[in-house]
Protein backbone atom coordinates (compact mmCIF):
# COMPACT_ATOMS: atom_id res chain seq x y z
CA UNK A 1 0.00 0.00 0.00
CA UNK A 2 1.12 3.71 -0.97
CA UNK A 3 1.74 5.87 2.11
CA UNK A 4 2.53 9.05 0.34
CA UNK A 5 2.88 11.20 -2.79
CA UNK A 6 6.61 10.34 -2.61
CA UNK A 7 5.94 6.59 -2.63
CA UNK A 8 3.48 7.00 -5.49
CA UNK A 9 6.25 8.90 -7.51
CA UNK A 10 8.43 6.19 -6.90
CA UNK A 11 6.40 3.03 -7.74
CA UNK A 12 5.33 4.84 -10.88
CA UNK A 13 8.84 5.39 -12.35
CA UNK A 14 10.04 1.58 -11.13
CA UNK A 15 7.55 0.23 -13.58
CA UNK A 16 8.41 2.85 -16.42
CA UNK A 17 12.01 1.50 -17.00
CA UNK A 18 11.89 1.75 -20.49
CA UNK A 19 10.83 5.99 -20.83
CA UNK A 20 13.66 6.70 -18.22
CA UNK A 21 16.40 4.31 -20.25
CA UNK A 22 15.31 6.21 -23.22
CA UNK A 23 15.47 9.75 -21.39
CA UNK A 24 19.00 8.45 -19.96
CA UNK A 25 20.06 7.85 -23.44
CA UNK A 26 19.21 11.19 -24.65
CA UNK A 27 20.26 12.85 -21.82
CA UNK A 28 24.51 11.15 -22.28
CA UNK A 29 23.76 10.92 -26.50
CA UNK A 30 24.53 7.04 -26.23
CA UNK A 31 21.84 4.36 -28.06
CA UNK A 32 20.25 2.39 -26.01
CA UNK A 33 17.76 -0.50 -26.16
CA UNK A 34 16.11 -3.31 -24.50
CA UNK A 35 18.41 -6.34 -23.40
CA UNK A 36 17.49 -9.79 -25.54
CA UNK A 37 15.37 -11.42 -22.48
CA UNK A 38 13.54 -7.67 -21.75
CA UNK A 39 12.69 -7.87 -25.26
CA UNK A 40 11.43 -10.77 -25.87
CA UNK A 41 9.34 -9.87 -22.99
CA UNK A 42 8.22 -6.82 -24.49
CA UNK A 43 7.09 -8.49 -27.36
CA UNK A 44 5.06 -11.59 -25.49
CA UNK A 45 7.57 -14.05 -26.78
CA UNK A 46 8.78 -15.12 -22.75
CA UNK A 47 6.85 -15.03 -19.45
CA UNK A 48 10.28 -14.20 -17.94
CA UNK A 49 10.59 -10.77 -16.67
CA UNK A 50 14.11 -9.32 -15.01
CA UNK A 51 14.44 -8.52 -12.07
CA UNK A 52 17.02 -6.02 -12.77
CA UNK A 53 16.16 -4.62 -15.62
CA UNK A 54 18.75 -4.25 -18.74
CA UNK A 55 19.60 -2.37 -21.91
CA UNK A 56 22.31 -2.40 -24.29
CA UNK A 57 24.07 1.10 -24.84
CA UNK A 58 27.12 2.64 -26.67
CA UNK A 59 27.74 4.55 -23.87
CA UNK A 60 29.27 3.39 -21.04
CA UNK A 61 28.45 0.58 -18.59
CA UNK A 62 26.74 2.13 -15.48
CA UNK A 63 23.71 1.51 -13.11
CA UNK A 64 21.20 4.00 -12.43
CA UNK A 65 18.70 3.79 -9.20
CA UNK A 66 15.45 5.42 -9.69
CA UNK A 67 13.28 5.46 -6.75
CA UNK A 68 14.23 1.56 -5.57
CA UNK A 69 14.54 0.04 -8.73
CA UNK A 70 17.95 -0.42 -10.34
CA UNK A 71 18.85 0.07 -14.23
CA UNK A 72 21.47 -1.71 -16.03
CA UNK A 73 23.02 -0.17 -18.66
CA UNK A 74 25.84 -2.60 -20.46
CA UNK A 75 28.08 -1.47 -22.95
CA UNK A 76 27.06 -3.24 -26.56
CA UNK A 77 28.42 -3.69 -30.40
CA UNK A 78 27.42 -1.38 -32.85
CA UNK A 79 26.14 -4.37 -34.43
CA UNK A 80 24.28 -5.43 -31.46
CA UNK A 81 23.01 -2.05 -31.01
CA UNK A 82 21.26 -1.88 -34.84
CA UNK A 83 17.77 -0.88 -34.65
CA UNK A 84 18.52 0.83 -31.07
CA UNK A 85 15.26 3.08 -30.29
CA UNK A 86 13.17 1.68 -32.34
CA UNK A 87 10.59 -1.05 -32.22
CA UNK A 88 12.95 -2.87 -34.87
CA UNK A 89 15.88 -3.12 -32.32
CA UNK A 90 13.35 -4.58 -29.74
CA UNK A 91 12.37 -7.37 -32.63
CA UNK A 92 16.15 -7.97 -33.49
CA UNK A 93 17.05 -8.33 -29.79
CA UNK A 94 13.92 -10.53 -29.20
CA UNK A 95 15.61 -12.69 -31.67
CA UNK A 96 19.09 -13.21 -30.19
CA UNK A 97 17.07 -14.19 -27.42
CA UNK A 98 14.91 -16.92 -29.42
CA UNK A 99 17.97 -17.84 -30.56
CA UNK A 100 18.37 -18.95 -34.41
CA UNK A 101 17.46 -22.47 -33.73
CA UNK A 102 14.18 -22.10 -31.76
CA UNK A 103 12.11 -19.57 -33.99
CA UNK A 104 9.22 -21.12 -35.59
CA UNK A 105 5.84 -19.85 -37.21
CA UNK A 106 4.18 -19.12 -34.08
CA UNK A 107 7.02 -16.47 -32.90
CA UNK A 108 7.22 -15.02 -36.50
CA UNK A 109 3.22 -14.39 -36.23
CA UNK A 110 3.85 -13.07 -32.84
CA UNK A 111 6.39 -10.42 -34.23
CA UNK A 112 4.52 -9.67 -37.57
CA UNK A 113 1.60 -8.79 -35.29
CA UNK A 114 3.75 -6.17 -33.25
CA UNK A 115 4.64 -3.82 -36.35
CA UNK A 116 3.30 -1.53 -38.74
CA UNK A 117 4.26 -1.29 -42.13
CA UNK A 118 6.78 1.69 -41.42
CA UNK A 119 8.02 -0.78 -39.02
CA UNK A 120 8.20 -3.64 -41.48
CA UNK A 121 10.00 -1.49 -44.25
CA UNK A 122 12.23 -0.10 -41.32
CA UNK A 123 13.05 -3.84 -40.48
CA UNK A 124 14.06 -4.87 -43.52
CA UNK A 125 16.15 -1.77 -44.05
CA UNK A 126 18.15 -2.45 -40.63
CA UNK A 127 18.94 -5.82 -41.38
CA UNK A 128 21.41 -5.66 -43.51
CA UNK A 129 23.65 -5.01 -40.08
CA UNK A 130 22.57 -7.73 -38.43
CA UNK A 131 23.69 -11.50 -38.50
CA UNK A 132 22.93 -13.59 -41.47
CA UNK A 133 20.38 -16.15 -39.79
CA UNK A 134 18.61 -13.41 -38.92
CA UNK A 135 17.67 -12.20 -42.80
CA UNK A 136 15.55 -15.29 -43.67
CA UNK A 137 13.26 -14.68 -40.34
CA UNK A 138 12.87 -10.90 -41.35
CA UNK A 139 11.69 -12.21 -44.41
CA UNK A 140 9.31 -14.48 -42.91
CA UNK A 141 8.11 -11.31 -40.73
CA UNK A 142 7.62 -9.34 -43.40
CA UNK A 143 5.69 -11.36 -45.55
CA UNK A 144 2.95 -12.23 -42.63
CA UNK A 145 0.59 -9.55 -41.87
Amino acid sequence: MLTSSMDALSFSLCFDTTSMAHRDAVRVRAASTPSPSMAANQLGLSTQVPSKPTYMTDGPTRTKKVGRQVIQFRKASPKTLVGAGHKTGVVFQALRYVGKDHVDSQIVDQIARALDDNDRKLLVKQSRHVPAWMHPIVQQIVERR
